[in-house]
C-alpha cells in the first residue's frame, strides 16, 4: 500500500499546482489583467482572403462642451476611415476637401461645425496631434482617436 500512497502523492504534488497556476491565470483573463494578443483586431475571412478589421474609440469635441463618443470598427484603418465610420454610427455628416497638392483629405466640417480661418478640426491619436493627414494615419487596435474643433496655432 505505500507504494500506492507514494504515486499519489507524487501525482497530486504535480497536479495541485497545475490546477491553481490554470485558476489564476483564467482569473486574470477574466478579469483583464491578463490579456492573450491583440483583442481589438480581429481577423474576418474576406471573399478572397482575410480582411483586418480594426477597432479604435472616436471621441468628438466641438470646444463647445459637447463630447461625443463612438467605438468604432471598420477595414479603412485611417483616421479618415474611423471619422467615416462613426459618422454612420452616429448619423452626423462630414465635409471634406481633397487637395491635390498635399494628396490628402481635408476635414471641413463634422455635424455642423464648420472650420475657418482661425478654427478647425485636428485629430489626436492617444494624446498627440496628427502631423499628416487624417487619410493618411493608420490606426492600429485599441487606439483612442479624438477630433477636436480648436483654434489653429499659427
Amino acid at each position: 500500500m505505500k507504494l500506492n500512497n507514494d504515486k499519489l502523492k507524487n501525482v497530486l504534488m504535480l497536479t495541485i499546482p497545475l490546477i491553481v497556476i490554470a485558476a489564476l491565470f483564467a482569473a486574470g483573463v477574466g478579469s483583464g489583467i491578463i490579456t492573450i494578443g491583440d483583442l481589438s483586431t480581429d481577423l474576418t475571412p474576406n471573399q478572397n482572403d482575410e480582411t483586418i478589421i480594426t477597432s479604435a474609440t472616436l471621441i468628438l469635441d466641438t470646444g463647445d462642451g459637447t463630447i461625443k463618443s463612438y467605438s468604432v470598427f471598420t477595414e479603412n484603418n485611417t483616421v479618415y476611415g474611423f471619422l467615416m465610420e462613426a459618422a454612420k454610427i452616429g448619423d452626423f455628416d462630414v465635409k471634406t476637401t481633397y487637395y491635390a497638392s498635399f494628396d490628402s483629405t481635408l476635414i471641413d466640417s463634422i455635424d455642423g461645425v464648420t472650420s475657418d480661418m482661425n478654427k478647425g478640426w485636428i485629430y489626436y491619436i492617444n494624446g498627440e496631434q496628427g502631423m499628416i493627414g487624417a487619410d493618411k494615419r493608420v490606426v492600429n487596435g485599441g487606439d483612442v482617436i479624438e477630433w477636436r474643433f480648436e483654434e489653429f496655432q499659427w
